[in-house]
């Protein structure tokens, strides 16, 4: 306390101590509420990848209706013997989607947890097709054209516990980014290099995935479900066929 002729009056000022005290407590509740908030932030990409899904499967029920009854498909080659539905189309399906021709980042077709997590090869997502895209079509349903598939993937094949869409497989290449697949295979080669089964069931481990290690998946029926890498392996081997369809 200090004295100015006959009036008193205490300093306002903070002595270095507390304020020492002071940021001690605020550090301790930031380091409390940090992994609240990236929880939400978190959940809040979950959402947006479920959303995303929903259009996609949205958009798949208007291209078959625009379409006569087929399903968007992969028109292209993609490995060795086996090739896209040539004879329907030269392109990719999600080079039939609106909003592929808009080639930006932040579409529906990105997956906002996938673009954090497993960031892909380039920034540039239009330098190569299959940065432009983090979700895959079911190899099932409209993804390869053989003696052992139906000449035309229709809307028949879809049902409600059979995939469509789905969060996809991506692999690490040699400068530590990824490369996706717009293909989603979870056969008997569910894993091999990362690129056949989703991307956040690969890498589990390694990267923040979404809520639970899940990943996300439209169904037949347009209803997007979360499945998680445990819940997939516990399946038996006709559950496992009749949610991604297997050979016709």
């Amino acid at each position: 306390m200090k004295c100015v002729g006959n009036r008193a009056y205490t300093s306002g000022a903070f002595t270095l101590v507390e304020l020492l005290v002071v940021i001690a407590i605020l550090t301790i509740l930031a380091g409390l509420l940090l992994p609240a908030l990236q929880g939400v932030a978190g959940i809040a990409r979950n959402t947006s990848c479920i959303n995303n899904q929903r259009q996609i499967g949205m958009w798949g029920w208007d291209y078959i209706g625009e379409w006569n009854g087929v399903l968007p498909h992969n028109g292209g080659s993609w490995a060795s013997a086996w090739t896209g539905y040539k004879t329907l189309s030269g392109s990719s399906w999600y080079q039939k989607n609106p909003e592929w021709k808009k080639k930006k980042s932040g579409t529906i077709l990105h997956c906002p947890q996938a673009i954090i997590s497993a960031p892909p090869n380039t920034a540039d997502w239009w330098a190569y097709s299959r940065y432009t895209n983090s979700y895959g079509l079911n190899f099932f349903l409209g993804g390869a054209n053989s003696t052992s598939c139906p000449a035309r993937p229709t809307k028949k094949l879809l049902t409600t516990r059979k995939f469509w869409f789905g969060d996809t497989g991506a692999a690490v290449n040699a400068n530590g980014k990824y490369d996706y697949d717009y293909l989603l295979y979870l056969n008997a080669w569910s894993g091999f290099n990362g690129h056949y089964s989703p991307w956040s069931w690969t890498y589990r481990k390694k990267v923040t995935s979404h809520p639970d290690d899940g990943a996300n998946f439209t169904f037949g029926d347009g209803h997007v479900e979360k499945v998680s890498y445990e819940q997939f392996h516990s399946m038996t081997s006709s559950e496992k066929t009749k949610f991604h369809g297997g050979w016709w």
